[in-house]
């Protein structure tokens, strides 16, 4: 039997709740608010928190937040998690100042509506207005956000930070 210590280290953190409940101001509960809160924003809050801490003693690192268009234009019916994400821009900014004096960088990318088992159930009207608002008419694919997800941990990106990455086919132009 070994007496090796075995250390274990993080080098990239990636945020990216998304359990969120409809509703509209007036018709939102404040539980329904609560917990979308808690899942998006709060759980980005406590995850970056705690791996901020390592980070420092490395003096290295890199937070990339899975926020959304709909954090930087709001989303009728979306009152909470369209809050929630724009938290999370609000949050990365000031990780961004905070943490850059120990070379760790904390950046954004916010998605569009992205083709995924999760929407391949939505009717075609709804499918059309999506479409409607893209200028690059197709919907985003996993592996593109995968792909900048990518970038944006590696040494590539060593001096990128504070930034919000929208990839949304034009959505929110």
């Amino acid at each position: 039997m070994s007496n090796k210590k075995v250390v274990l280290t993080i080098d990239v953190l990636i945020n990216n709740a998304s359990r969120f409940r409809y509703g509209f101001i007036g018709e939102l509960t404040p539980e329904d608010w609560d917990f979308t809160v808690r899942n998006v924003l709060y759980s980005c809050f406590n995850f970056s928190n705690e791996v901020s801490k390592v980070f420092k003693k490395n003096r290295s690192g890199k937070i990339i937040n899975i926020g959304s268009i709909n954090g930087l234009r709001g989303r009728e019916g979306n009152l909470a998690y369209s809050s929630a994400k724009a938290g999370m821009i609000g949050l990365t900014k000031s990780i961004a100042k905070e943490l850059g004096p120990y070379n760790v960088t904390a950046n954004v990318i916010a998605p569009g509506f992205i083709n995924t088992e999760r929407h391949a159930n939505i009717d075609e009207a709804m499918k059309r207005k999506i479409l409607d608002e893209c200028f690059i008419k197709k919907l985003s694919e996993p592996i593109e956000v995968a792909n900048l997800v990518l970038f944006l941990a590696s040494d590539q990106a060593n001096n990128i930070t504070g930034q919000v990455y929208q990839i949304d086919c034009g959505q929110y132009i």
